[in-house]
């Protein structure tokens, strides 16, 4: 699903929305949800691999 993510792969966890993914990452809701245009924002279940561009941890 995530073959082509610019950026790294976050697994949600319980309890977690994009919001509050997109305010870890520092990085805004409209570019997560343009990176995951498979994703149901308001079914996300746990597990559920989401990328979250430009951000990389490479190491």
């Amino acid at each position: 699903m995530n073959e082509k993510c610019n950026g790294t792969i976050h697994k949600v966890k319980e309890g977690e929305t994009l919001y509050l993914i997109s305010k870890q990452y520092n990085v805004r809701l409209s570019e997560i949800m343009g990176a995951n245009p498979y994703v149901n924002v308001y079914d996300l279940r746990i597990g559920d691999e989401i990328c979250i561009p430009g951000i990389s941890f490479d190491s």
